[in-house]
């Protein structure tokens, strides 16, 4: 599986949380791990829907999750302490939303670049045709990053600022 530095550390932090409420490991690795295998689901489904291999289309569905952040926003979203039921619906809601627009984006990166290349190239054309969306986004991302801590409106503002790259 395709599980680059973030999603690497997001693991750790995950398992090492369970394993501190003394969640049995072999439970723990289960619970952390069923996210990255819905994941995989969705790489197998692109990659037979473009024609693609699973290879080029889960590097490229993680490089994705880097590019834009989602897997930052993914990882501070779930440090978001609340205990409003409705502010812990919207966060989950977004992190659902964040995971729709990841795997539209594959979808849509390789439907506009047409060819067989190695992921990053086809990451790195889709963003030189879509610069000047890119470098608002990346704008309002830089912003985002650097605050002190991720808020529930910020996460609402960086989904709806990615959903827009799928319009593109």
């Amino acid at each position: 599986m395709f599980i680059f530095g973030s999603n690497k550390k997001l693991i750790r932090k995950r398992k090492e949380r369970l394993l501190r409420k003394h969640v049995p490991e072999d439970i723990a690795i289960k619970v952390v791990m069923t996210p990255l295998v819905q994941r995989g689901w969705d790489v197998i489904k692109i990659a037979t829907a473009h024609g693609q291999t699973i290879e080029v289309v889960g590097s490229l569905y993680f490089l994705i999750g880097q590019r834009f952040h989602i897997d930052w926003l993914h990882n501070k979203a779930e440090g978001i302490l609340t205990d409003n039921q409705w502010r812990r619906r919207t966060i989950q809601n977004l992190l659902q939303h964040l995971h729709t627009i990841q795997r539209q984006l594959t979808s849509d990166i390789l439907s506009e670049v047409l060819g067989a290349y190695p992921a990053a190239k086809y990451l790195a054309t889709w963003t030189q045709h879509h610069a000047l969306a890119l470098g608002e986004y990346d704008k309002i991302m830089g912003e985002i990053t650097s605050s002190a801590a991720l808020e529930v409106d910020m996460l609402s503002v960086a989904v709806q600022e990615l959903a827009r790259l799928i319009a593109l």
